[in-house]
C-alpha cells in the first residue's frame, strides 16, 4: 500500500474533496499526506499559508510542496518522484470531449506523466467531502481486468488495497456481446470465466474474500459503474495501457468514462513496464 499520499490543490472546493479521502487512507495505512500547490490561476501568493490553512480546516497532519513554475502535471510528477511509494489522490471531472482527452486536461496529463497509482474522485464521488463530512472506510474493491499485461498491475494493487483495508473484492471482466458468443457453454465463455476465477483465487490466497463475474455489455464503463453501485462503500481498480498521443482516447473511452459517472473513487494504474505507444 502506498505510504505517501499526494493531494494536489487548486483553490477550488472540488479539489478539496480529496483531502478527507487522503486523511482516511493515511489513518488506515499509516501514510503521510503531502499537499501540493502551484502558483498562478488565481491562487494566493502565500502558497505555504494556503496549504497550512487547508490542513487546519480539514484537521489533517500534512507536509507541503509548493511550485512557482511549470504545470500542474509536472508538479505532481515531481513530488511523486521525490517520495517513496506514492499515491496521488485528486478530483477529476472525467473529461469526455475528444480535445480534452488528447490535450488540455490536467487529469489526462497526470495519468501520462505519473507512473504511481492515482485515485480519482469524479463529480459524483464523495460529494460531501468538501464540506468536511467524514469519508466512510472502503469495504469493497471492484477489480476490472481484461487479460492484458496491464491488468496484472491492477491485480497487484488490488492485493495491496484489499489486504490493508480488509476489503472484499469482486473481480469482473466486461465483454461486448457482439464480439462474444452468447452460448455459456462455448470455449470462449469458459476461458473468460476461468481467467477471472483464477484472479479471484489469487486474491483469496492472500487472505482477501473474493468473488468474480463475467459481464456482457457493449459499454464497459456502464457495466462497471452499475456493478459498483451494488457494492458497499467500494473503490474501482483498473489499469490504463500507458499510451500517449491520440492513443489516449483508449483511456478516455473507458477509465475516464467510469470516473465521470461512478459514485465512488477510481484507482487508475499505468504499468511502468509497458512502453508508451504513439
Amino acid at each position: 500500500m502506498s505510504t505517501t499520499i499526494i493531494v494536489p490543490l487548486d483553490g477550488s472546493d472540488f479539489a478539496d474533496r480529496a483531502i478527507p479521502v487522503a486523511d482516511m487512507l493515511s489513518r488506515r495505512t499509516a501514510g503521510t499526506i503531502v499537499l501540493v500547490a502551484l502558483k498562478g490561476n488565481g491562487m494566493p501568493l502565500d502558497l505555504d499559508g494556503f496549504l497550512d490553512d487547508h490542513a487546519q480546516r480539514f484537521k489533517v497532519q500534512a507536509k507541503h510542496n509548493v511550485f512557482t513554475t511549470g504545470t500542474a502535471d509536472e508538479a505532481i510528477a515531481t513530488v511523486a518522484a521525490r517520495h517513496p511509494n506514492p499515491l496521488v489522490v485528486m478530483s477529476s471531472h472525467g473529461p469526455t470531449a475528444l480535445g480534452e482527452l488528447v490535450v488540455g486536461s490536467v487529469t489526462s496529463e497526470v495519468l501520462h506523466q505519473v507512473s504511481a497509482p492515482i485515485l480519482l474522485l469524479g463529480p459524483h464521488a464523495h460529494p460531501d467531502a468538501q464540506a468536511g463530512a467524514p469519508v466512510p472506510d472502503y469495504e469493497s474493491i471492484l477489480l476490472c481486468v481484461d487479460g492484458s499485461k496491464a491488468s496484472e498491475a491492477a491485480i497487484a494493487q488490488a492485493k495491496l488495497w484489499g489486504t490493508k483495508l480488509a476489503a472484499k473484492a469482486t473481480v469482473i471482466q466486461v465483454l461486448d456481446p457482439a464480439k462474444a458468443r452468447r452460448d455459456t457453454n462455448s470455449i470462449e465463455a469458459i476461458n473468460e470465466a476461468g481467467y477471472i476465477q483464477r484472479v479471484a483465487h489469487d486474491l483469496h490466497d492472500v487472505g482477501i474474500d473474493s468473488t468474480f463475474d463475467v459481464l456482457h455489455d457493449p459499454h464497459a464503463d456502464r457495466a462497471i459503474v452499475q456493478q459498483a453501485r451494488e457494492l458497499p462503500n467500494p473503490i474501482i481498480i483498473m489499469a490504463t495501457h500507458g499510451r500517449t498521443g491520440l492513443a489516449r482516447i483508449a483511456l478516455g473511452s473507458t477509465a475516464m468514462a467510469v470516473v465521470r459517472h461512478a459514485h465512488c473513487p477510481v484507482l487508475v494504474i499505468r504499468p511502468t513496464n509497458l512502453a508508451a505507444e504513439a
